[in-house]
């Protein structure tokens, strides 16, 4: 008897739960190509398309173009710009958005930890679902990468979202973990796979999505001038 209560009691919270959020799973694949101007100052271009409504709808496609500068002291300097639609059911929304962003690294043998601080600006389509990666926002991450093996790089971050919202400064507004497996094909050529899990706080019912990570990189270098492969960060 006392069982069966248990369960009825964790029922009707797993019920109301399930009430209050909504829940998708969706599917982001990419593809990045990157080069160098010289040896402190990279070039990235990165188009990628977003499945949303458990995979089954186009939610959003949109290219970045960015630059990343290497600064004394391990710092470095990054400065990326969006360009996209994203669906509106009806008709899709042009959007766009301007990055510039400070990072820090640390290492120590097979360990890398990265800090970034971003802020974000939107210069074009807001919508009415808050879409994180476009609104106007602070965003602060913190990503530990392990090079421990031959040809593969395993990645977690955890990334949280600031806005002024409400009259409330710098409210913490949403959240985005992931973690990510890339495989080095060759010098240039790498694959990745991941999954994210990231979650709407500030919505009348929060919005948590789930997502499959899919992605190829190119690396362009220079004749002579083959190293080692360029870090990558998730977006």
């Amino acid at each position: 008897m006392a069982d069966h209560k248990l369960l009825t009691i964790l029922a009707f919270f797993l019920s109301c739960s399930l009430f209050a959020q909504q829940k998708d799973a969706g599917l982001w694949t990419s593809v990045n190509f990157k080069g160098e101007f010289s040896k402190k100052l990279q070039w990235s271009i990165a188009p990628e398309v977003r499945l949303r409504d458990n995979m089954t709808n186009v939610g959003s496609v949109f290219s970045d173009l960015g630059l990343d500068v290497d600064l004394p002291k391990k710092f470095s300097l990054t400065l990326t710009y969006r360009f996209g639609q994203r669906n509106e059911i009806d008709f899709f929304e042009t959007r766009q958005r301007l990055q510039l962003g400070l990072g820090y690294k640390i290492s120590y043998n097979d360990w890398t930890i990265n800090l970034a601080t971003r802020y974000q600006g939107n210069l074009q389509g807001v919508g009415n679902d808050r879409d994180a990666d476009f609104v106007t926002t602070w965003r602060n991450k913190i990503a530990v990468k392990y090079e421990g093996f031959d040809k593969w790089e395993l990645v977690t971050s955890y990334e949280f979202f600031h806005a002024y919202d409400d009259g409330v400064a710098l409210k913490w507004n949403d959240w985005r973990w992931t973690a990510s497996a890339e495989r080095k094909i060759n010098k240039r050529n790498f694959y990745s796979v991941g999954y994210l899990i990231q979650r709407d706080l500030v919505s009348n019912e929060p919005n948590t999505d789930f997502v499959v990570l899919v992605s190829y990189k190119h690396v362009f270098k220079k004749k002579k001038k083959d190293s080692e492969s360029v870090d990558t960060l998730e977006k």
